[in-house]
């Protein structure tokens, strides 16, 4: 992973920490204590897994791609979304499925 990146990588790890259950709040993590509500891991991706944008349909032609591959390095904050590294342009998107099998080191050579 390029040093640029490393952001995303230490985001995407406080992410996990605050999802992990601790003895100090009584086996609550601290997600469960800030919203008061139980935290669910069905949300969770592989962080440098291959994913997939979607392109909108006023951006692209008959014979362009529906979807681009991408790399996913994080959460958006505030909402439900993802960031994700466009793999050929190397510009940050949003991205709509995944595909866990893959991972950044096989895909860009670093």
């Amino acid at each position: 992973m390029p040093k640029s990146y490393w952001t995303y990588a230490t985001s995407h790890a406080i992410h996990l920490i605050n999802r992990l259950s601790t003895p100090v709040l009584k086996d609550k993590c601290p997600y469960e204590i800030i919203y008061n509500d139980p935290l669910t891991f069905l949300d969770l991706k592989v962080f440098s897994c291959l994913c997939y944008t979607s392109t909108l349909e006023n951006n692209r032609t008959k014979l362009d791609p529906k979807a681009r591959k991408g790399v996913f390095i994080g959460y958006k904050t505030g909402i439900k979304g993802y960031i994700v590294l466009n793999i050929k342009t190397r510009e940050i998107l949003e991205m709509l499925s995944f595909m866990k099998t893959y991972f950044l080191t096989k895909i860009m050579k670093v």
